[in-house]
């Protein structure tokens, strides 16, 4: 697999519904995204793809509704 150093630093925020801010990398087959989520952040329409998160200041709560 090809190794990527992101400089998130360089890129800028993007807000791309209510509640969250991004900065968005990706070089065509490659996607990283560096999210921020606040109080009034929901998600409708979860994908079914599977994903991979890491909590890196503060606290997330999830509540899953079926």
């Amino acid at each position: 697999m090809k190794q990527h150093l992101i400089k998130f630093d360089s890129l800028e925020w993007e807000t791309p519904k209510s509640g969250v801010t991004q900065k968005v990398f990706s070089d065509g087959k490659f996607r990283m995204r560096l999210l921020r989520f606040d109080e009034h952040f929901v998600e409708e329409d979860w994908c079914l793809k599977g994903h991979v998160g890491y909590v890196l200041e503060g606290t997330c709560r999830s509540i899953l509704m079926g």
